[in-house]
C-alpha cells in the first residue's frame, strides 16, 4: 500500500517565478506556521502543481520537519559575545553553514546546493517578529544568486524605511533592481526611478538630510539581512550601485515614524 504523502509545499511569490521553496514534511506540524509564511510571500502549491516542477540547479529548497529533542537542546542557547547572548548565530560545519535562531530554528545550508534543511521549534509559533526573521534569512540567502538583496524595514508611500530586524519585527523589504520590481508585505510592486530609502536618526528634528551616494552605499551594506561569515554576497557590489543609480537616499526624523 503506498504511503500517504502528508507533506506541504509553498513557493515564494509564483508570480515572478522565482525556484524559491518551502516544504514542511508533516502537514499537521506546517499548520500553525502557514499564516506567517503567506504574509512573506510564500503560497501553497497543490500536489499536481508540484509534480509538474522541473529540477534546476537554481532551485532552493528549504525542507523543514519539526525540531527533535537534541536540537531544541543545542537552540536554548546560541551563542555568547562580549558576555551577552545572541539570538543568532553561524557556524561553518564542513561543506554547511548551520544557522541558529535561539529557541526558534537551526538551519542547515550550503549555496551550491539545492536543498536545505531546517528544525523548527513548534513553541516558536507564537514568537511572530523571531519566525519572520528566521525565514527572512533563508529567503534573502536563497535570493541573493538572484542579484536580489533585502533590507530590514517596511515600504512607504514613496520608498522603504530601513530598520534593524528588531525595529522591523523581522520584516524586510527584497530588491529586485535587475527587474524593477519589489518583494513586500503589501505584494510585488514597482521599483521606480526616484525611490526613495530612509534611514531613521533619533536626533534629527523637522527635517531631512540627502545622503551622499557613498554614505548611501555604506548603509546599503549594512543594513542587508544577508547572513554569512564570508561577508557580502558576490552580486551585491554592483547591486548595490545599480540601487544607489535609481533611488535617493534620506536621513530622516525618527520622530515622525
Amino acid at each position: 500500500m503506498e504511503k500517504e504523502d502528508k507533506s506541504l509545499i509553498l513557493r515564494f511569490r509564483p508570480e515572478t517565478e522565482l525556484p524559491v521553496f518551502i516544504k514542511f514534511l508533516d502537514l499537521d506540524f506546517a499548520s500553525p506556521f502557514q499564516d506567517i509564511l503567506g504574509e512573506l510571500g510564500f503560497e501553497k502549491l497543490e500536489p499536481k502543481e508540484a509534480e509538474k516542477l522541473v529540477a534546476t540547479p537554481k532551485d532552493r529548497w528549504l525542507v523543514i520537519k519539526k525540531a527533535s529533542p537534541r536540537v531544541a537542546g543545542q537552540l536554548s542557547s546560541v551563542s555568547s559575545i562580549h558576555g551577552m547572548r545572541a539570538k543568532e548565530s553561524l557556524t561553518p560545519k564542513g561543506d554547511f553553514t548551520v544557522y541558529r535562531f535561539i529557541n526558534t530554528a537551526m538551519m542547515l545550508f550550503d549555496s551550491r546546493k539545492t536543498h536545505w534543511e531546517m528544525g523548527l521549534m513548534a513553541t516558536s509559533v507564537s514568537r511572530l517578529s523571531d519566525l519572520r526573521t528566521v525565514f527572512n534569512r533563508f529567503v534573502a540567502l536563497a535570493l541573493a544568486d538572484f542579484s536580489i538583496i533585502g533590507l530590514w524595514g517596511a515600504p512607504i508611500e514613496d520608498g522603504i524605511v530601513v530598520l534593524s530586524s528588531e525595529k522591523s519585527s523581522g520584516e524586510a523589504v527584497y530588491i529586485d533592481v535587475n527587474n524593477q520590481r519589489l518583494f513586500t508585505t503589501d505584494g510585488v510592486v514597482d521599483f521606480e526611478y526616484g525611490t526613495q530609502i530612509l534611514r531613521l536618526d533619533e536626533g534629527l528634528i523637522d527635517r531631512s538630510i540627502k545622503m551622499s551616494n557613498e554614505d548611501l552605499l555604506s548603509f546599503l551594506t549594512i543594513k542587508n539581512n544577508y547572513f554569512s561569515y564570508r561577508g557580502p554576497h558576490k552580486s551585491f557590489s554592483k547591486v548595490i550601485r545599480d540601487i544607489i543609480n535609481f533611488s535617493d537616499g534620506y536621513v530622516y526624523p525618527a520622530s515622525n515614524f
